[in-house]
Order: structure tokens, then C-alpha cells, then sequence
């Protein structure tokens, strides 16, 4: 079967897109994690607090103070730990929540 090439370039074109999108978007991207600050974990920490806290209302009251205090703990040891130990504990902390569907993509 032979593609015609309209029909090749928008499959080549789609390709890269999806490649770009994956790389570029990718939270836990190596260059992103370099450029992370004590100050700017502090702030994507807090954000990402602020978002479970507000989404998942289902979840009982301990689970979420449970989140709150590692949060809480982990800000305090940032400066440190290694980037790597930053995004293992925030992965582990995600992980507890017991969430299929709540996840850190590393």
C-alpha cells in the first residue's frame, strides 16, 4: 500500500507533535528539574497542595491532612535534597493518596 504524500506529511506532521508535546510539557523533563529553586519548588509544592486539597473532595479528612503534613515536611528538608529526592518524595507522597488516577509522571 502506498501512501500519498498528503496523507504521509499529516501522519510525519502528527508524529512530531506528539513528540514535541511529550517532551516539552513533561513536568519531570531533565532540563526542568535542573533549573528548579528551593523557591520554585516551594511554589510548585504549594500548588500542587492547593490542587488536591481543592479536587478531591472524596477523599476522607485524614488522607488529605496526611498530604498536607509530608508537603509541609518536605518543604522544610528542600535545601537538602537533590532534585531527584525532591521528585521521588513528591511521587511517594501522590502515591499514598491512593488514587489511580492521581500521578506524577516521571
Amino acid at each position: 500500500m502506498v501512501m500519498k504524500p498528503v496523507k504521509l506529511f499529516l501522519l510525519i506532521l502528527l508524529i512530531n507533535c506528539f513528540v514535541f508535546a511529550q517532551n516539552s510539557a513533561n513536568p519531570t523533563n531533565p532540563e526542568i528539574i535542573a533549573s528548579m529553586t528551593v523557591e520554585k519548588w516551594q511554589a510548585d509544592l504549594d500548588a500542587v497542595n492547593k490542587q488536591i486539597q481543592s479536587s478531591f473532595a472524596t477523599f476522607d479528612v485524614n488522607s488529605k491532612q496526611n498530604f498536607q503534613s509530608e508537603i509541609a515536611n518536605l518543604k522544610k528538608k528542600l535545601p537538602e535534597l537533590t532534585n531527584q529526592q525532591i521528585v521521588l518524595e513528591l511521587v511517594k507522597n501522590v502515591a499514598a493518596l491512593k488514587d489511580g488516577h492521581t500521578l506524577i509522571n516521571v
